[in-house]
């Protein structure tokens, strides 16, 4: 299942019949990034906010700050 954010989604199990099972897992959004042909898997969390936030601290070590999620950058104001 697609999530509202960049790089989080949820996972599910699918069976054999077509019809797809959420998962059970205390942790059941993943955050990963593909940077240059890169796969970046930053883990599993419990809600998609933590996984969005994730996802946006990969990405401001990264320098992509046009696809940050949740978190701004800090400008000099």
């Amino acid at each position: 299942m697609k999530s509202k954010y960049y790089g989080v989604y949820h996972s599910i199990q699918r069976t054999g019949n077509k019809s797809a099972i959420v998962s059970k897992s205390k942790k059941p959004w993943k955050a990963q990034l593909t940077i240059d042909n890169v796969s970046n898997n930053l883990g599993s969390y419990a809600t998609e906010k933590e996984a969005a936030i994730a996802v946006d601290k990969r990405l401001i070590q990264l320098g992509k700050l046009d696809k940050l999620n949740i978190l701004k950058p800090k400008t000099n104001d």
